[in-house]
């Protein structure tokens, strides 16, 4: 089977430009792919970091009360005046709390 050749100048020119334009128009459609797949990634990066970031927080919350608790029951054990005061204000804190994590 023989191949066609182009019987002008422009016949020529455009297959030329056929040759040149082939490889181009894939290269473009596969960064269009790859754009496209990377969106994605760093979409759900961000969904991932928001909720690391508010795990974190919730993780500080809890580890600040835990302290707080502690070293209210320490102070009771003691038998000092403040750890009675200390054990009321955390609780009150922490239905501070609660109320506002029920919003």
């Amino acid at each position: 089977m023989r191949l066609r050749r182009p019987r002008s100048l422009s016949g020529l020119i455009l297959v030329g430009l056929a040759l040149v334009a082939l490889p181009l128009m894939v290269g473009v459609l596969w960064a269009l792919y790859n754009l496209d797949r990377l969106a994605e990634q760093s979409a759900r990066l961000v969904v991932t970091g928001v909720s690391v970031a508010e795990q974190n927080r919730l993780l500080a919350e809890q580890e600040r009360r835990t302290v707080l608790e502690r070293e209210s029951r320490a102070l009771a054990e003691m038998g000092d005046y403040l750890g009675d005061e200390l054990t009321d204000l955390f609780a009150a804190g922490a239905e501070m709390d609660m109320d506002f994590d029920c919003k």
